[in-house]
């Protein structure tokens, strides 16, 4: 391949990458009012097709019933396809404040 084939391969797998959809959007932030730190996160999930909660802080109890994940569970999480982020979700709405651990 010439580097103009490789160069223009690179700009073009960029471009896409930069026009594609979100993923995930940002409903809510919930910030500790003394500290400023932030406790958690609701998030609409277009992969999984739903609200969510991400917890940065553990004692945080969301108002409303969606799902809970936990900001240190997303280590775990990452190497999962989205089948298996699914099979989580069912137990987590199952189980709420369940843990993710493997």
């Amino acid at each position: 391949m010439r580097d103009w084939e490789a160069h223009l391969k690179r700009l073009t797998a960029e471009i896409a990458k930069a026009e594609a959809p979100p993923r995930a959007w940002v409903i809510e932030e919930i910030t500790d009012t003394a500290t400023g730190e932030l406790r958690a996160v609701k998030l609409c999930s277009a992969p999984l097709e739903t609200h969510l909660w991400v917890l940065h802080d553990r004692d945080f109890i969301p108002p409303d019933d969606d799902p809970i994940f936990f900001a240190d569970e997303f280590e775990f999480l990452r190497t999962k396809s989205i089948e298996e982020l699914r099979g989580v979700l069912k137990v987590k709405i199952a189980f709420p404040r369940a843990r993710v651990v493997q």
